[in-house]
């Protein structure tokens, strides 16, 4: 009989967690090549800078989407470090290749949407840029969505957005929505067409629409971790994930032992890397978490002022009226 290959609960996570991510780049890399960069639309990343460029020179789109990719690979792994290049490798080579596939199907298939008709000798843009730009959109944000379920990184403008964050401690969102800002506007100057500018925006939004509703960034989460090894643990959370934690004393049902749960929240970004960790540390660990609804104070949204009317103005008038009766009598 042959021995069957048994893989570790820890194994499997990894394989799903890659099978994500070269899902996630496909998607990605096919859907900028079919929808996008056939029709100069400009939505921001890697194949806008690209797309730009190619206004230029001779050098084609795909090729310029492999060299940028591989630059601002290179680039993250000499400011970001090992742990960045481990979650970007795979999309680095994925990507480039899909957005070759989708170039490719475009060209050869029905996948070809008619975007300039003639009209009377007058050439015009049809709807079909719209649908370009917002099918391309869902493209693009399922899967960069994908990507990080995945854990990993689509590499590209990516890299200058976490340096920041990494160097500054400004969010990355800031950076990120300046930077795909710059990019659509350069568009417009250079590349000059308004109507496929406002098809890039719009493409824009609809992929962060699709990150946010695929991969919720907003999501919050309170992890509970009861483990030996939650000194390990604890050192991981406040100098990698950059999250305050605590420590709750307690005592087992069971056991009638002292134990001692490690209490922290954090993004949901931030939970499947901390998934990970305590996979690796301590594969017993016992982890429970759940949704937290309201997160306020330092290194999640400040605390906004209350703006409660205890009475309407019209309430605030009766008892003055009340008031002014009372002193009559």
């Amino acid at each position: 009989m042959t021995n069957r290959l048994k893989l570790t609960s820890q194994q499997k996570r990894k394989i799903k967690k890659i099978l994500l991510v070269i899902l996630g780049s496909v998607i990605l890399g096919v859907g900028t090549g079919i929808f996008l960069t056939p029709y100069n639309i400009i939505s921001g990343g890697v194949s806008g800078i690209a797309i730009i460029i190619n206004h230029f020179t001779s050098l084609s789109i795909d090729m310029m989407i492999t060299a940028l990719t591989w630059g601002f690979f290179l680039l993250g792994w000499l400011l970001l470090g090992n742990e960045f290049a481990a979650k970007t490798i795979v999309s680095a080579i994925v990507y480039p290749l899909a957005s070759m596939l989708g170039s490719f199907l475009q060209e050869n298939t029905m996948l070809n949407l008619q975007t300039i008709v003639n009209v009377d000798g007058v050439y015009l843009p049809t709807v079909n840029y719209l649908i370009s730009a917002l099918v391309g959109g869902v493209f693009v944000g399922s899967g960069c969505a994908l990507t990080y379920l995945g854990g990993g990184s689509t590499g590209g403008v990516d890299v200058i957005t976490l340096s920041v964050q990494k160097y500054t401690g400004i969010k990355a969102s800031v950076p990120y929505l300046l930077i795909d800002t710059t990019i659509i506007l350069l568009g417009l100057i250079f590349v000059n067409d308004f109507d496929v500018t406002l098809m890039g925006i719009m493409s824009s939004f609809v992929a962060s629409f699709m990150v946010n509703k695929l991969f919720d960034t907003e999501k919050n989460v309170v992890v509970n971790i009861i483990s030996q090894k939650y000194e390990e643990l604890n050192q991981f959370i406040l100098k990698k994930l950059n999250r305050g934690s605590t420590l709750v004393r307690g005592e087992g049902g069971y056991s009638q032992k002292d134990i001692t749960i490690l209490q922290v929240v954090c993004d949901i970004k931030e939970y499947y890397i901390l998934e990970d960790i305590i996979a690796k540390v301590d594969p017993n660990a016992f982890v429970f978490s759940n949704r937290a609804s309201y997160v306020r104070g330092e290194g999640f949204k400040s605390h906004e002022k209350p703006k409660l009317k205890l009475f309407s103005k019209k309430d605030n008038d009766t008892e003055e009226n009340i008031n002014k009766n009372d002193e009559e009598r």
